[in-house]
């Protein structure tokens, strides 16, 4: 191996990242094998009726309501009556 400004590099000091190198091509490659496994197991079914039905409900105009923890709903109600 050669570095950019021409000096040569004998294989004891470009060793590591080879074996880096070669570990992280192995690890992308099984991880890869893995999600095809899960991807051919999996057994997914879209209804289109119903998305479509969901997406026409949704459609108005809609508002996120996120539950506040019983401790902070009766603080902010014991707030609001003094």
């Amino acid at each position: 191996m050669v570095t950019m400004d021409g000096k040569q590099l004998s294989l004891k000091e470009v060793q590591p990242q080879i074996k880096n190198r070669l570990m992280q091509e192995k690890q992308r490659d099984l991880y890869l094998a893995y999600v095809k496994g899960l991807r051919e197991k999996a057994k997914v079914s879209v209804d289109d009726k119903a998305v479509e039905t969901l997406a026409s409900s949704l459609s108005g105009t809609a508002t996120l309501q996120i539950p506040q923890p019983p401790a902070q709903a009766e603080k902010k109600a014991e707030d609001t009556k003094k």
